[in-house]
């Protein structure tokens, strides 16, 4: 057994910890199935010099991911059972395959401004169902050991790794309060083990200081916790939490895929940083959802926002391919490397997240509201009438608070709350 060292002071003043019991502290959920959805981002060139093949050398992005493709399933003909790759730039294999059936090269615009090799794009896996019986996990590392042999895989600022995760049947309401109050009182610590390129990102803002609902109307995080506990539907709870899509937790992938998408990801070069991040997730969710914690009741702190506490907040919950906590730290090899050895070496550590400089945020939202106008056009015939009133409706809520997101824009900073 491995004993963990006594803790020292903290690094650096503890945010004021919220009080968290529940009567069923410690006591698992039945096994949850999950499911995970990994979107990487990155920049590919392909190892074997040109002047040493036969073949003509993709001279396009659209090109290049179709030999990707056909690379590919050349190398699964003896791998029966494996998912295979697709493109999004030929339209005719999006029509024909089911939705997320296979990986899928995407056009990731953030990536493909250049015109050559290395190749930005991302790459979007099927939907993965995780258990001790399931082979996710083989065939993501089929995907990465053919990327690693063929190309130069690397990654730069503008790249990421994201997660979506969701749950056999689909997230309740409580679930989903559970996980939301988790994300904003977790946040400091998830913000100490990110690297320095994740932290002020636009593309993964703050769901609490960067948030029009929480931490731009001065709201402390228990008052947020206290505010999404009160959500009566999933939509109050998205609107509130991730009132769109570039934030940290982007819950409002939950209305189209049913799904939580964690977006803060590094870029991955390897198949263990893309089970580092899978893991951390499903770790995280496991343990929001098997230990429900109530603000509301006194007694101890069990969890510090801390990268101390958040290890521990980890520990006895089962990570299917593996178990972590109990007795013995550091079963699962993702969490271990995810927290380094911080946990012992740094546990008070904490890090308050960086404020989005950039500005326009209203005209993000904006871009938001008009997205959502045109995905109701776009929808099936049956569902317009009904899909073009909800959408109107937003765009009327969303509308007046354009006003009030112009406001806070010009406020100085200094009137942002913080702990």
């Amino acid at each position: 057994m491995m004993s963990r060292p006594t803790r020292q002071g903290p690094l650096s003043p503890p945010p004021s910890p919220l009080l968290l019991s529940s009567p069923a502290l410690g006591q698992p959920l039945p096994q949850l199935g999950f499911h995970v959805g990994i979107e990487t981002e990155l920049f590919l060139e392909r190892r074997i010099p040109r002047s040493l093949t036969k073949d003509k050398a993709p001279e396009t992005l659209p090109d290049f991911s179709i030999d990707l493709r056909d690379r590919y399933m050349q190398a699964l003909r003896s791998k029966a059972g494996y998912p295979g790759l697709r493109s999004e730039f030929v339209e005719e294999q999006i029509e024909a395959d089911p939705l997320f059936s296979k990986w899928c090269v995407i056009n990731e615009i953030s990536l493909t401004k250049r015109e050559q090799e290395p190749w930005g794009l991302e790459i979007v896996s099927p939907k993965l169902p995780v258990s001790p019986s399931s082979h996710w996990r083989e065939h993501v590392n089929a995907l990465w050991a053919f990327l690693d042999q063929n190309y130069s895989i690397t990654g730069d600022d503008t790249c990421g790794t994201h997660i979506h995760i969701s749950v056999d049947g689909d997230y309740d309401l409580s679930m989903m309060k559970a996980i939301a109050s988790a994300v904003i009182y977790f946040e400091p610590a998830i913000e100490a083990l990110l690297p320095e390129t994740r932290r002020g990102n636009h593309h993964t803002m703050s769901n609490w200081i960067d948030n029009p609902s929480l931490g731009h109307l001065g709201m402390s995080r228990a008052a947020a916790i206290q505010r999404i506990k009160s959500c009566k539907t999933h939509e109050e709870v998205i609107y509130i939490v991730s009132p769109g899509k570039p934030y940290g937790w982007n819950f409002k992938a939950w209305s189209r895929l049913k799904t939580i998408e964690f977006r803060r990801g590094a870029p991955s070069q390897s198949a263990d940083d893309v089970f580092m991040w899978a893991d951390f997730v499903m770790a995280f969710v496991k343990a929001a959802l098997s230990k429900p914690l109530d603000y509301n009741r006194g007694g101890g702190v069990p969890y510090a926002p801390t990268i101390g506490g958040l290890f521990d907040f980890f520990a006895d919950v089962a990570i299917p391919d593996g178990q972590f906590g109990g007795e013995v730290y550091g079963n699962s090899q993702s969490i271990t490397r995810m927290f380094g050895g911080r946990q012992f070496l740094a546990p008070d550590f904490w890090l308050e997240p960086i404020p989005y400089a950039g500005e326009g945020l209203a005209e993000l939202f904006e871009q938001e509201m008009h997205m959502n106008m045109w995905n109701a056009i776009d929808a099936d015939d049956e569902a317009m009438p009904e899909r073009i009133l909800r959408a109107r409706q937003m765009a009327e809520a969303k509308g007046a608070r354009m006003m009030m997101l112009k406001e806070v824009e010009a406020m100085p900073r200094s009137r942002v709350a913080r702990l």
